[in-house]
């Protein structure tokens, strides 16, 4: 199965392998699969998604929609697989208290690329920053993923 890839930074855009994917079903999907892969290998909450997502709603209708958006992603990514292996990676992992992105599914994003490149040169170890070509090249590609602000034309309280 091929990866999902993220483009965060700047203008969204989204692919499959070589496909654009233009639609998540609705809006709070989308936002949804945004906020668990911008928080990926953290579980989050249930109670801090719902509210997140559907503030002000009554508590029972919110706890649905998000059942209905967790539903909906898993059937628009049903295997995420890395490649080769036998049984489904579904995208998300969900129990009654928490859900999260599954960390074995084939998913990708520019935040996420650029946060392992400034880990990895700040855990890397050198006398000086600036004579470490291996760093300074990990901060060039860092700097290129980088194409503006995150999501910039979305108005959620969460983005910021």
């Amino acid at each position: 199965m091929p990866t999902l890839s993220l483009h965060l930074f700047g203008a969204f855009s989204a692919t499959l392998g070589d496909q654009p994917v233009d639609h998540f079903g609705s809006i709070k999907n989308h936002a949804l699969l945004i906020y668990l892969v911008a928080e990926k290998g953290h579980a989050q909450r249930r109670e801090r998604l719902f509210t997140l997502l559907w503030p002000g709603m009554p508590e029972r209708s919110a706890r649905h929609n998000l059942r209905q958006a967790l539903y909906s992603l898993g059937q628009l990514f049903p295997d995420l697989s890395a490649g080769g292996e036998d049984a489904p990676t579904p995208l998300l992992l969900a129990d009654r208290q928490t859900v999260q992105l599954n960390s074995d599914a084939s998913v990708r994003s520019d935040l996420q690329d650029f946060d392992e490149l400034l880990g990895w040169t700040r855990s890397h170890a050198h006398p000086s920053l600036t004579d470490c070509q291996v760093c300074i090249s990990g901060l060039e590609q860092a700097a290129e993923l980088y194409q503006g602000e995150f999501l910039p034309s979305w108005d959620a309280e969460w983005v910021f």
